[in-house]
């Protein structure tokens, strides 16, 4: 990610490449559609055939050691504020270098509901947690919400189908490009008028579980991980052979440990930050925040304390850190006692801040044909989002 704090000309990171530039070294490509100067741009047909599409792009402009200024182009005379990333072409966000930037990891085994909890997050904050809190969240381009509409909103919400299992980046270009969202506070400026306070540029990437088998895939097509301003990391309950012995699982599903792959995200993060052991041996804590979270927790609550905070709804007045620490004892504890003790210790081993929560994002089971009974009916998914948004104070 790219982390807190906005100098004018910080170094910022490309959301797409993950190369590091200044923006005042980054080109300006024209935006106007009946520009003579449109070219075919190689570097970025190379590099995202699926933003470069089949036909020419606007004519690349130097950036002239520019910050925020427009450029004109030269072949039409037309002032153009689009920038692109140096290295690989990929189309900058507007508000890139203005705001503070927040790549947020989701990440677990395959089968932990990913795709099915960025789904809910995405809508459960712009329609009912952002108004109580005083924020919205919008995406930043039409890939996004062309992305977001097809391959989450439509068929999980309007046809009622589980989504399927994310595809590898490996082989599908598509999951290597993120999606971007504007995240803006709200609030009045000096003459009491409502105003934007606050702007936070999101990236969501939804990673297949497989790319997450190998330390080696991790780092080539999960490199946004060391990049991260925070990391969530979902836990299959059917995964834990304690849970396992309690319901009725299907023999033949794989199971993935997770504290392997919870081993080899410590590992990347620590590598792509450079973090080495001192004289005495010693290697320094992660100092990213990770919120472990329960998945499906809808199956399993019933093996916690039907009084559990973790149980009831969140009130939507405001933010509360002191539920956010009740609710992570209450999981901690429950993973004791489903005989995780020790992925606590490894954890902890690894990174400085953790917090634990229990989420379900379907709020039911599907049918055997994939369908959905209902509509989702997500509980607490913005619960681990909050957390890390209070941990980066960018909320109270």
């Amino acid at each position: 990610m790219i982390r807190t704090g906005n100098p004018r000309d910080a170094t910022q990171t490309c959301p797409y490449c993950f190369e590091q530039f200044k923006i005042s070294r980054a080109p300006y490509r024209c935006s106007n559609l009946t520009c003579p100067g449109k070219e075919v741009d190689v570097l970025l047909k190379r590099q995202w055939s699926k933003l470069a599409g089949g036909g020419k792009q606007g004519k690349v402009l130097s950036p002239g050691g520019s910050l925020f200024r427009r450029k004109k182009c030269d072949a039409c005379k037309r002032p153009t504020d689009d920038r692109i990333c140096p290295a690989c072409h990929a189309p900058l966000p507007p508000s890139y270098g203005k705001c503070e930037n927040a790549i947020i990891a989701i990440i677990g085994a395959k089968n932990a509901g990913k795709s099915h909890y960025i789904a809910t997050l995405v809508k459960e904050l712009r329609d009912a947690v952002g108004p109580a809190l005083q924020f919205t969240l919008s995406a930043v381009n039409d890939y996004t919400i062309n992305r977001y509409n097809k391959s989450f909103k439509e068929p999980l919400y309007n046809r009622r189908v589980s989504l399927n299992i994310s595809r590898s980046a490996k082989t599908d270009e598509e999951m290597r490009i993120p999606m971007l969202f504007n995240l803006q506070f709200m609030g009045t400026d000096w003459r009491g008028r409502k105003a934007i306070k606050r702007t936070i540029l999101l990236v969501f990437f939804d990673t297949a579980g497989e790319d997450l088998n190998s330390e080696a895939t991790m780092a080539t097509v999960n490199r946004y991980i060391c990049c991260s301003a925070g990391v969530i990391l979902l836990l299959d309950p059917r995964q834990l052979p304690a849970v396992r012995e309690k319901l009725s699982t299907d023999p033949r599903e794989e199971i993935i440990e997770t504290r392997d792959l919870l081993a080899r995200t410590a590992r990347l993060i620590r590598n792509g930050l450079g973090m080495t052991a001192d004289k005495s041996g010693r290697i320094p804590l992660i100092q990213t925040p990770i919120a472990v979270a329960f998945s499906k927790f809808d199956e399993i609550e019933d093996l916690v304390d039907p009084a559990a905070t973790v149980r009831t709804s969140r009130s939507l007045s405001g933010y509360d850190p002191h539920e956010s620490t009740v609710i992570s004892d209450e999981i901690e504890s429950l993973l004791e006692s489903l005989e995780q003790s020790q992925l606590v210790k490894d954890l902890r081993s690894w990174f400085r801040t953790v917090s634990f929560f229990g989420v379900s994002a379907l709020g039911c089971k599907k049918r055997s044909d994939q369908t959905l009974p209902h509509a989702p009916r997500p509980r607490r998914v913005e619960d681990p989002f909050l957390w890390i948004l209070h941990k980066l104070q960018f909320l109270k």
